[in-house]
């Protein structure tokens, strides 16, 4: 009996470590905490300084707000949204955050052209000094924008983009969809780097609207360097819509 319940208990303990997420220290003394769910990703995505490393692929099931400095490491894995369901993204309010070696996908590809959505997104209300830092990241099958960044700074390198998404495959009808959307409706500055993106497949039949690979927005300054932008309407725009201009 008493090896039965030494047995009951060691197997209790096993269980409780399978759910919570693995802590290691970096070289540099920050916490890498490994995740292997949503849930697990969702709990510990605003530990301050951080590295949220994936060991698995991941979906969300509701939008995730960060407002801390933390790096979400892919480890070469995905982030995958909700792919009928534009409410559903990552949105940064502050802090320095990390995206890198990450794949993301199926954020509101099927859904019809909704305004405002980003599958990545700095808000316009978001700190003056939030800062956006994405590198080796692979992005298919978005609503409207697969970048957005409406405050603060930002760096985006080494990245491939692929603006083509599920509606534009099922129902080739007002597709309004850009790679990288910078300074729209920006109460704050903008000024970032992309550099050595490629994106492709920006083309819209969207009657009112022309989309474009990248899309700078009034007072955004941006640098753009070593970036290929193929099969689009637009290769780069700067203020088609507003009258102040923004800095390329």
């Amino acid at each position: 009996m008493i090896k039965k319940k030494i047995i009951a208990i060691i197997l209790a303990a096993i269980l409780v470590f399978a759910v919570i997420p693995m802590t290691a220290r970096a070289t540099d003394g920050t916490d890498v905490i490994e995740v292997a769910n949503f849930e697990q990703f969702k709990e510990n995505v605003n530990t301050e300084g951080a590295t949220l490393k994936l060991t698995a692929n991941i979906t969300m099931t509701e939008k995730v707000t960060i407002d801390n400095t933390v790096t979400i490491d892919g480890n070469g894995h995905s982030i995958f949204g909700q792919n009928n369901d534009t409410s559903v993204y990552l949105e940064i309010m502050g802090g320095t955050v990390t995206i890198q070696n990450v794949t993301i996908s199926q954020f509101g590809g099927a859904a019809p052209t909704t305004g405002q959505w980003g599958a990545i997104k700095v808000a316009d209300a978001a700190d003056a000094n939030t800062k956006l830092i994405v590198n080796g990241l692979k992005m298919s099958d978005f609503n409207r924008a697969g970048i957005d960044i409406r405050s603060g700074n930002f760096e985006i390198t080494n990245s491939q983009i692929d603006c083509k998404n599920t509606r534009a495959d099922n129902e080739n009808t007002e597709i309004l969809v850009k790679g990288i959307l910078v300074g729209s409706g920006s109460v704050n500055d903008v000024e970032g780097t992309i550099k050595n993106v490629t994106i492709i497949n920006s083309k819209s039949t969207y009657t009112d609207w022309a989309s474009s690979g990248i899309e700078v927005w009034g007072g955004a300054k941006v640098t753009i360097d070593g970036c290929s932008i193929n099969d689009t309407q637009n290769g780069i725009a700067v203020n088609n819509t507003y009258d102040q201009c923004g800095d390329i």
